[in-house]
């Protein structure tokens, strides 16, 4: 191959005119990773032989003899050429290359035959790369042939689609395609946050070949009211050169309560144009709140704004005693909502471009990947029908963290949605892919959902992640589990289950009751590769702590027995209290054991240790001197609010305190019949 070196003065090193690297699907959305995809590109007048070529990084492909890409064409290589074929109609492709694409990001390097480097990239889905490619449908794109593959100012995402499908343009020109590399632009910020002060927007851009203009296009957000038209407001640059220098722009005050949505356009006398934030990112715009003091607080304080059009409830949800409804469409790209979250201490934070959608008892925030509230990728915010359902969580993760259980995290929030105060709600971590990364386990293992509701292992189970691979590996466990008996059965445990943390789950349900939380109402995760364990993860824990459906106001209930949720346990014959008319029996607690509860707790091995684990956090953690004062911390943070939410539903506040204690005293309780009751068992 002939290759042109070219030397340009803003450049502090050469660059060969010739094959680059052009477009990668690293991430493809609903982990589809059978189509990841990198595309070559040669700009050249002439064609090349890519005989021996191969990728000495990221990938492993060697491309066979023969191999030659024509003058301005295009050759992909997949991890699959079938599927792909299948979802991009009329696109071949080479393969398929050993190796997987990593998620997070990576070096990915082309060598000819000699094992030359060719062009090479350094991906990642982190600032400065764009996050739109990670997961939701837009490809790693190549701005320009001409510019360095090692620049991430020389890549952008592909056009988002409205839904997470996969997109990008393999085989074909990229979407933003450019004759030469835009500028960089760095520091973007606005300042000050008060209220009808001016605003300053200023940032940095640089452009070695030089930056011709640099523009603010804003626009300003009035909840309740359609967006306003953008406008652009030239910036002037302060310092530096042509080449190099920081820019600023004054924009008009805002008023309080509104918000402010602003991107800079940086136009280099090259000709190419850079737009910052990208458009096709998941968040196309850097946002500024004209915000005021607010009252003091105890808890965190959410202002929820509904800037778009309202997204459906979650999609595919069953019936209270039917299958699906539908098959559910693939998830929105982008949200068009706002949330500013006030700590108790610190500056407000934004978050933009967020998701927002209802769910029983309140909303689903989903926000964006690069973005998360405080490693939160998605945040359950609720109040449903009782106060103690919420103290109830809350206390319950509190304690399945504190017996080493990976739990999602819990919290509570004053919550005003629209501008309507809504008192204080409960925030609960959705367990994902990001749950799973903040706990050093593998995302890209098989999580499911625990439900009773449907009529076969697969509707019991809802996939969450490997939506691809179904529930075979889940169905594989069950079998053995039903198979194999004693010693046999105690070694397959050993070698599939995380035996450690699966015993202190069980645990911890037993002691805080959690009766609907052995067959129903957790997370599985299975870890991939040489792992290959089952861990448990808790969840939904609002009818734990002496609840159950008809329990008493004082929720005295402690009688539980250690056999729950094992093989061989029956429904108690002695119940005095109400009952119904279940599938498994009329005592409105009592559940069979689940698929794995069932066998594990009925396994002496297992049930052993299971025992000896229970007795330890009766004498450790689930005790009046350890755990009373956390149930006493979180009456003295939440009394305030509770008496808010009171006034502002319009309750009689005296008598909403006096049922937020007795509810308190009721855990005290817990700690200490439940744990005399237990004790007498374990004897």
């Amino acid at each position: 191959m002939k290759r042109l070196l070219l030397w340009l003065p803003w450049l502090s090193g050469p660059l060969w005119a010739g094959v680059v690297l052009n477009e990668i699907a690293y991430h493809p959305p609903a982990e589809r990773d059978d189509l990841q995809f990198v595309e070559l590109h040669n700009p050249d007048a002439a064609a090349v032989d890519l005989s021996g070529w191969q990728f000495t990084a990221g990938i492993e492909w060697v491309f066979p003899a023969g191999t030659k890409i024509a003058p301005g064409g295009f050759l992909v290589v997949a991890r699959d050429p079938a599927a792909l074929a299948t979802e991009y109609k009329g696109v071949s492709a080479l393969g398929p290359f050993h190796g997987v694409l990593k998620h997070g990001g990576e070096k990915l390097t082309l060598a000819d035959a000699t094992k030359k480097a060719v062009d090479s990239v350094k991906y990642g889905d982190r600032a400065p790369w764009p996050a739109s490619p990670d997961g939701s449908g837009s490809t790693l794109e190549r701005v320009s042939s001409a510019g360095r593959g090692d620049d991430p100012a020389n890549w952008c995402a592909s056009a988002l689609p409205e839904r997470e499908k996969p997109a990008g343009t393999p085989g074909k020109k990229n979407t933003h395609s450019q004759t030469a590399s835009p500028a960089t632009v760095a520091n973007l910020a606005a300042l000050p946050w008060r209220a009808n002060a001016p605003v300053t927007v200023s940032v940095r851009v640089e452009d070695l070949g030089g930056v011709d203009s640099v523009t603010v296009g804003w626009t300003v957000i009035k909840p309740g009211e359609p967006a306003s038209a953008e406008q652009q407001t030239a910036a002037k640059r302060l310092d530096g050169t042509a080449a190099a220098g920081r820019y600023e722009a004054a924009l008009p005050p805002l008023p309080p309560g509104q918000f402010l949505r602003y991107r800079v356009t940086a136009r280099s006398t090259s000709g190419a144009t850079r737009v910052f934030p990208d458009p096709e990112d998941l968040r196309p715009t850097q946002t500024l709140a004209a915000w005021t003091n607010l009252t003091p607080a105890t808890i965190d304080q959410f202002f929820l704004y509904q800037l778009g059009p309202a997204e459906a409830p979650e999609n595919g949800r069953f019936n209270f005693f039917s299958r699906r409804n539908r098959t559910p469409p693939a998830d929105p790209t982008r949200g068009a909502n706002l949330l500013v979250v006030v700590p108790t201490n610190g500056p407000a934070e934004i978050y933009d471009h967020i998701r927002l959608s209802p769910r029983s008892g309140g909303w689903k925030i989903r926000f964006t990947p690069d973005a998360p509230w405080h490693g939160v990728r998605t945040a359950n915010v609720i109040f449903e029908n009782k106060s103690r359902w919420l103290l109830s969580e809350f206390l319950g993760y509190e304690l399945f963290r504190r017996a080493s259980v990976p739990a999602p995290l819990a919290g509570f929030v004053r919550l005003t949605l629209d501008g309507q105060s809504l008192g204080y709600h409960l925030w609960v971590e959705q367990p994902n892919r990001s749950f799973l990364q903040r706990h050093q386990r593998a995302p890209e293992g098989e999580l499911f959902k625990t439900i009773w509701m449907g009529n076969s292992l697969e509707e019991h189970h809802e996939k969450k992640t490997g939506l691809r691979t179904g529930h075979a590996a889940l169905q594989e466990t069950v079998a053995q589990l039903e198979k194999l008996k004693g010693a046999e059965a105690w070694a397959y445990i050993q070698e599939h289950f995380d035996v450690t943390e699966t015993i202190n789950f069980y645990a911890v349900n037993l002691l805080i009751q959690n009766w609907d939380g052995y067959f129903n109402n957790l997370y599985l995760h299975q870890a991939p590769a040489k792992q290959q364990k089952w861990q448990t993860y808790p969840w939904d824990l609002d009818k734990t702590w002496g609840e159950y459906d008809g329990a008493s106001t004082r929720y005295d209930w402690y009688t539980m027995p250690v056999t729950y949720g094992m093989n061989g346990d029956h429904e108690p014959s002695d119940w005095k209290g109400a009952r119904m008319n279940l599938p498994w029996g009329s005592t409105p607690w009592w559940r069979p054991g689940g698929i794995f509860s069932g066998p594990l707790l009925a396994n002496a091995d297992y049930r052993k240790r299971y025992l000896a684990r229970v007795r330890e956090l009766l004498a450790t953690e689930f005790i009046e001197e350890k755990f009373g004062p956390v149930i006493d911390a979180l009456g003295q943070r939440l009394q305030p609010e509770v008496r808010l939410r009171g006034e502002i539903r319009g309750n009689d506040p005296a008598a909403t305190e006096r049922r937020f204690k007795s509810d308190l005293a009721s855990f005290h309780r817990q700690l200490e019949q439940r744990a005399e009751f237990l004790r007498g068992e374990l004897k």
